[in-house]
C-alpha cells in the first residue's frame, strides 16, 4: 500500500514539476507573463503540503533541471534561492496546520533573509555595494535625461530627491514585498488545496484577518528603540525610523482593509462588490494613512470582537 502511495506521490510530483517548469520557461518567450513569477512557489507548497518536504524538494530539483536546460543558470539560481526555501517551509507549516499569521510571518522572514543574503553575496563576490551601484545608475540616467526633464519644467533636484528617498526606504520595500509575496502564495495554496478536496485546509476569510494582540506594544517598543539609536554613532537614525514607520503603516493598512471588508460583509454587500471596493481603495493613495489608522484602532480596541470569539 505504501509503495503504491509513494509511486502516486512521485508521479504527481513529476507532473506538477513539468507544468511549473513550462510555466517558468514561458517567461522568457512571453515577457508580459513575468508579472506572475511571484506565483512560482505555489506548486511546490501544494506538493509539500499534500505529501512532505522531501517531495517538495524533488519537485524543485526536477523543475530546476528542466528550466536550466531550456533557459540559463542565473534564472534557475533565482528560483532556487528566492522561492525554494520559502515554498518548502511554508508548505511544511501548512501541512502541520500552523495558524495563518505564523505561516505568513515565518514565510516573510525567510523571504527577507534570502533577499538580503543574496544581495550580500553579490556584493562580496562582485566587490561592489549593490545599493551604491543602483544609486550611481539612477543618477547617471537622470543626467542623461536632464535636457528632457528641463524642457518639461521638471526640477532635476526633485527627481533625485525622490529616488534618494526610495533608496533610503529600500529595506522596508523589501520587507513589504516579502509580506505581499507570502500572503499571495499562502492564499493561493490554500485555495488550490481546497479545490483538491483537502477539507482540513479551509481558505481563511480576509474579513477575519487580525494581527497579534501584542502588536501595539511591540510596535511602540520597536519605534522607541529606533529613536534611541540617535545616541549611537554610525547608525542612520532617520533612515531606520522612516523604514520602521513605513512597515507599520503597511501592516496596519492590511488590518484596516480587513476591517472594511468585515464591515461591508456585515452590511450584506455582495462579495464581487466588496472586492471591487477594496481594489478601488487600493488605487486611492490618499486613503492609505486613514485606513492604517483604522487598522491601528481595530488592533487597539478589537472593534470586530474577533479576539472574544
Amino acid at each position: 500500500m505504501n509503495s503504491v502511495t509513494n509511486k502516486k506521490a512521485l508521479i504527481e510530483t513529476a507532473l506538477i514539476s513539468t507544468i511549473t517548469s513550462l510555466f517558468a520557461i514561458s517567461f522568457s518567450y512571453i515577457p508580459v507573463l513575468f508579472i506572475l513569477i511571484f506565483l512560482i512557489p505555489v506548486p511546490y507548497m501544494v506538493i509539500t503540503t499534500r505529501h512532505n518536504i522531501k517531495h517538495g524538494l524533488i519537485a524543485l530539483l526536477i523543475s530546476s533541471l528542466l528550466i536550466g536546460f531550456l533557459t540559463d543558470i542565473v534564472f534557475v539560481l533565482f528560483i532556487i534561492l528566492f522561492f525554494g526555501p520559502l515554498a518548502l517551509v511554508m508548505g511544511h507549516l501548512i501541512k502541520r496546520n500552523t495558524d495563518e499569521v505564523s505561516v505568513i510571518g515565518i514565510g516573510a522572514l525567510i523571504s527577507i533573509l534570502t533577499i538580503f543574503l543574496t544581495i550580500q553575496m553579490i556584493s562580496m563576490i562582485g566587490g561592489f555595494n549593490v545599493i551604491d551601484s543602483l544609486s550611481v545608475m539612477i543618477n547617471e540616467a537622470i543626467e542623461l535625461q536632464m535636457e528632457t526633464l528641463t524642457s518639461m519644467n521638471v526640477q532635476v533636484s526633485d527627481i533625485q530627491g525622490f529616488f534618494d528617498y526610495l533608496l533610503m526606504l529600500f529595506p522596508s520595500i523589501i520587507i513589504i514585498q516579502s509580506l505581499f509575496l507570502t500572503v499571495i502564495n499562502y492564499y493561493g495554496t490554500i485555495a488550490i488545496l481546497k479545490r483538491l478536496g483537502f477539507k482540513q485546509h479551509t481558505l481563511p476569510q480576509f474579513s477575519h484577518f487580525k494581527l497579534p494582540k501584542n502588536i501595539i506594544f511591540g510596535s511602540f517598543i520597536i519605534l522607541l528603540l529606533s529613536y534611541a539609536t540617535r545616541f549611537i554613532d554610525g547608525i542612520y537614525t532617520d533612515s531606520l525610523v522612516n523604514n520602521v514607520l513605513i512597515i507599520f503603516i503597511f501592516v496596519f493598512f492590511i488590518q484596516g482593509l480587513s476591517f472594511i471588508s468585515f464591515f461591508l460583509k456585515k452590511r450584506g454587500v455582495y462579495k464581487p462588490v466588496r472586492i471591487l471596493l477594496i481594489i478601488l481603495i487600493l488605487l486611492i493613495s490618499p486613503l492609505l494613512i486613514f485606513i492604517s489608522m483604522l487598522g491601528l484602532l481595530d488592533s487597539l480596541m478589537d472593534m470586530r470582537k474577533l479576539r472574544q470569539k
